[in-house]
């Protein structure tokens, strides 16, 4: 668990689940029920996300989106030819 690590979207979606949960408690006459609302308030309001992140090892390298290109040939080079 993790503080202040949510998507926009999940904490919109969070919003729209707890007005649900006051709406339904106060459409069934049981207004009290509307109290199971606070904790997805408060889970929203933090950012909270219940996503398990894994740690790197300490030699481990992070991936690179760049793309290698493998070394030019010495004899392309010898010969005035540029290869790109």
């Amino acid at each position: 668990m993790t503080y202040f690590n949510l998507s926009f979207d999940k904490v919109i979606i969070r919003y729209y689940l707890m007005m649900a949960i006051v709406l339904a408690a106060f459409y069934i006459g049981l207004p009290y029920l509307g109290l199971l609302a606070v904790p997805v308030f408060l889970s929203a309001i933090m950012g909270i996300s219940f996503t398990r992140h894994e740690q790197k090892e300490a030699g481990e390298q992070k991936e690179s989106n760049l793309e290698v290109y493998p070394p030019r040939a010495q004899g392309q080079i010898a010969q005035g030819k540029l290869v790109y």
